[in-house]
């Protein structure tokens, strides 16, 4: 399933009125026959949004479904806890797209502000909610009653959601199944020039039979590509790429994918050593090798300065 979680535009709104207006979508927030909200409240409602420093808003699409629903957080007092929400259309249910949509939510609300603490407030007889919500790691607090209608209001913090998505990294191969959701990845604009798209990547390896290419995985969220291969020159293994989309940068991934990929190749690097280039300018990229044990070597491959772990 291809689905594509994005912030929000002023094209979605027709989207957005629709699910808005549609009772069952609202029913456990209190408006089984919908909002009623019209175009001049979407418009008047955009324009607040864009004026808010502290809250997102994303549409979530899939290729074959469509439009299917919305996530968002705010942490607009900059007090914790930050409201997260989601709605989906009924078509969008029980097909896993929640528990991305809101992973997606739940890492951009701890990678854009300081915010320790999200909190959510589901109808106690919205049982599928809460156990969405229980399996991302929320944990009930109290309930209280509002309007005549119970709610279960539950936490989840910053580290233990992070550490559960470090926790859950993964090398994926690479397929039709998910080689779109591949593709979409990108890293930020001021990155582009140090490593080469996935689309490229992907099309090498097609031609070179060595390269070994892997999606980066957190539960069902891809966050990253990796490609290694042993190199048909040197006979030595040789990290080629590794990128994080610019949506998951700075939370840890690409470093835990790295060390996946260090595992990986140590169950088939005889001489005990691991290669990987980059560019000189590319300190980020600097700073997570040598944390990992790589050294400077001192050689160049075209512009590119070469860096090597033994053991």
């Amino acid at each position: 399933m291809s689905i594509t979680i994005r912030e929000t535009k002023e094209k979605d709104l027709n989207h957005l009125k629709q699910l808005w207006n549609d009772g069952d979508v609202m029913y456990y927030v209190g408006f089984p026959q919908g909002l009623g909200t019209d175009d001049w409240q979407m418009s008047r409602w955009y324009e607040r949004l864009q004026a808010k420093e502290q809250t997102k808003h994303y549409c979530v699409y899939e290729k074959d479904l469509g439009f299917v629903g919305e996530t968002y957080f705010s942490w607009e007092d900059c007090q914790d806890p930050a409201i997260i929400d989601i709605k989906l259309l009924a078509k969008a249910r029980g097909k896993k797209i929640a528990f991305r949509a809101l992973s997606f939510c739940l890492d951009q609300l701890f990678r854009l502000t300081k915010s320790q603490v999200a909190c959510v407030d589901p109808d106690s007889e919205n049982i599928p909610a809460i156990k969405l919500y229980q399996s991302l790691g929320f944990q009930e607090k109290h309930r209280f009653v509002d309007d005549n209608r119970e709610h279960v209001y539950m936490e989840l913090g910053r580290e233990n959601w992070q550490t559960s998505r470090l926790n859950a990294i993964q090398l994926v191969s690479i397929d039709r199944s998910n080689y779109m959701d591949i593709l979409r990845l990108k890293v930020n604009k001021d990155q582009m020039e140090f490593v080469a798209t996935n689309a490229v990547s992907l099309a090498q390896s097609k031609y070179q039979e060595e390269l070994v290419p892997k999606a980066i995985y957190s539960f069902l969220t891809p966050v990253g590509f990796v490609m290694y291969c042993m190199d048909s020159d040197d006979q030595e293994y040789w990290i080629y790429r590794l990128m994080v989309d610019e949506h998951f940068q700075g939370l840890g991934y690409g470093k835990k994918a790295l060390e996946l990929t260090i595992e990986e190749i140590k169950k088939h690097a005889i001489n005990h050593l691991i290669r990987i280039s980059f560019e000189p300018a590319n300190h980020i990229a600097k700073e997570c090798y040598e944390s990992l044990g790589f050294s400077n070597t001192g050689r160049f491959d075209g512009d590119e300065i070469i860096y090597e772990l033994t053991w």
